[in-house]
């Protein structure tokens, strides 16, 4: 019997030991990751500060942008080795809705953004190479809220939205990854709970598509990934029903659209495309999908937030302050 229990105890950690973990910390949530490089890892944190590896995670650097407040940085960007833009989330009713730059790799942060405009909420902020970055937020006068940077996040003005289709009550994009919006200049796609706002001009005109995902208060779409217009992934589900069996991963093929009940069941809240596969996490755990085949299997039933690749290499953070790492090996796809 002692046998047996050693033999199914090595399988089990063979079977979930792919992610190792490479910092911990009790109460603490990380929402927000940037990886420039294999090495280069940035994630903001709930506790006011960010987190910085120059060595894949060996060693760990803490910055604190607002020194003396407690921010949430749900959003954060490398830009390139020096300048990095971390977004806070909260009301800006109460001073929360902020946006920090650094340009000395985070010895010194400015306060670039901030606003008191009752109901401004910053959900999260995606860039693109030519310096322009895009900060989301909850809707204003039945309108996305988007703040735009063409300058490497020095200076920062709300976009015009009126062109934009009016957002449904109770419609909103969820501060839960960084993912919910994707930049392919000159094209936009920004997710609310069950819709994508797409714009192929920046910013300057727009559509809404709906998607099967369902638009509630604490479920739909939580992250997308798109390497081209046409084709992409999205994942969700429900915040508050995280384990149950629904759809948390839709794929876009050409425009086309097929929804997916991914093991192990439940919320799932980023992605990443590594060539025919989708790899995915959440609350639920984390699993990897075949895109041609449509077959998938479960990775990991650690919960994970976000998470960011380059290559074969992948970060993820979540709960606790846990950041992991794995790489996707032909026995971790398969």
């Amino acid at each position: 019997m002692k046998k047996i229990l050693v033999l199914m105890m090595g399988l089990t950690l063979n079977t979930f030991a792919q992610w190792v973990n490479l910092y911990e910390q009790k109460g603490l949530s990380i929402r927000s990751l940037s990886v420039p490089s294999k090495q280069e890892i940035w994630a903001g944190t709930s506790k006011g500060f960010v987190l910085h590896s120059s060595d894949g995670g060996e060693n760990w650097q803490k910055f604190y942008p607002s020194k003396g407040s407690i921010m949430d940085f749900r959003g954060i960007a490398v830009l390139n080795k020096n300048k990095i833009v971390a977004v806070s989330a909260g009301l800006a009713d109460e001073g929360l809705a902020s946006i920090y730059l650094t340009k000395d790799g985070g010895k010194n942060w400015a306060q670039v953004f901030s606003t008191t405009e009752s109901g401004v909420f910053l959900d999260g902020i995606q860039s693109d190479e030519k310096g322009n970055l895009l900060v989301y937020g909850d809707p204003i006068g039945n309108k996305p809220y988007i703040l735009q940077s063409n300058d490497f996040g020095e200076n920062w003005y709300k976009m015009n939205t009126e062109s934009m289709p009016d957002t449904q009550v109770g419609e909103a994009s969820f501060a839960a990854s960084n993912s919910n919006m994707s930049i392919m200049a000159p094209y936009i796609i920004l997710a609310t709970q069950n819709r994508l706002f797409k714009s192929n001009d920046f910013g300057k005109t727009w559509t809404v598509e709906n998607t099967a995902f369902t638009k509630g208060e604490t479920s739909g779409i939580f992250g997308i990934y798109f390497i081209n217009p046409e084709n992409g992934v999205l994942v969700g589900g429900d915040y508050k029903d995280d384990k149950s069996k629904y759809t948390n991963l839709i794929m876009y093929k050409n425009g086309n659209q097929k929804a997916f009940e991914v093991k192990p069941y439940g919320l799932k809240e980023s992605a990443y495309i590594y060539h025919k596969y989708v790899l995915m996490n959440g609350t639920s755990g984390s699993s990897v999908l075949n895109r041609k085949t449509g077959d998938s299997k479960e990775l990991s039933p650690e919960s994970y937030h976000c998470l960011e690749c380059v290559g074969k290499i992948c970060y993820a953070v979540g709960s606790d302050g846990r950041i992991a790492k794995i790489k996707l090996t032909k026995s971790i796809l398969k």
